[in-house]
C-alpha cells in the first residue's frame, strides 16, 4: 500500500545454521592430536535424537562414541573423546536431513561426510617419576621416555641430552637445585 508516513521496523537476524568441528594441532596445516578429543559445535541447538546419531568412524569401521552437551539448548557441542588411531583418518557423518530446534537445515551440510586426518604421536620426554636416586657409586643410570625426539626420528625434532658426573656431594646438590629452577 502506498504511504505517505515513513516506517521503520527492528530487527535482528539470526546466523545461519552451521556445523563447525575443531581440535588440537601440533602444528597449522597438520592433523588431529591423537591424543585430545575432537569436537562438532552447532551454532544452533539440535535435538539430542539428532545429535544420538552423528557419528565419528574410523578403521575398520570403529565407532567413538558421542559426548553430547547442552542438546535441546540454544547451542549444541558433541565431543568425541580419544585416543584415536595415529597416522589415520576418521569420517564425520551427519544424520539426513539434520535441522536446528527451529527446523532449519545445515547450510553447510555439503561439507559433511567429512573425513579428519590424524596426526603422528607428539613428541615426548617423560621421567618414570616426579623423583629419581642416584647413587654416587653405582654407576646408576635415570629411566627416561623418549618418542619422536631420537636423532632421525623424521619428526623434526631431536632429544638433547648430556650426562655429567659429578662427585663432590655439595655441588650434587647444587645442581639438583638448578633443575628446580
Amino acid at each position: 500500500l502506498p504511504s505517505s508516513t515513513e516506517w521503520k521496523e527492528s530487527y535482528s537476524v539470526r546466523p545461519s545454521f552451521t556445523a563447525k568441528t575443531s581440535c588440537d594441532r601440533v602444528q597449522a596445516g597438520r592433523g588431529c592430536t591423537p591424543l585430545l578429543p575432537i569436537y562438532l559445535n552447532f551454532s544452533a541447538g539440535i535435538s539430542k535424537q539428532n545429535a544420538e546419531k552423528i557419528q565419528l568412524t574410523g578403521l575398520g569401521g570403529k565407532r567413538y562414541p558421542v559426548q553430547i552437551q547442552n542438546a535441546d539448548s540454544e547451542e549444541t557441542s558433541i565431543t568425541f573423546m580419544p585416543p584415536f588411531a595415529p597416522n589415520s583418518a576418521l569420517n564425520l557423518s551427519l544424520p539426513a536431513g539434520l535441522t536446528d530446534l527451529e527446523g532449519r537445515p545445515l547450510v553447510n551440510k555439503a561439507r559433511f561426510p567429512l573425513t579428519l586426518k590424524i596426526d603422528a604421536l607428539p613428541p615426548l620426554a617423560k621421567f618414570a617419576a616426579s623423583f629419581g636416586i642416584i647413587e654416587q657409586n653405582a654407576g646408576s643410570v635415570l629411566p627416561v621416555t623418549l618418542r619422536g625426539l631420537e636423532p632421525n626420528s623424521g619428526t623434526g625434532t631431536a632429544a638433547v641430552y648430556r650426562d655429567m658426573r659429578i662427585v663432590d656431594d655439595v655441588k650434587i646438590i647444587e645442581a639438583l637445585k638448578s633443575l628446580d629452577q
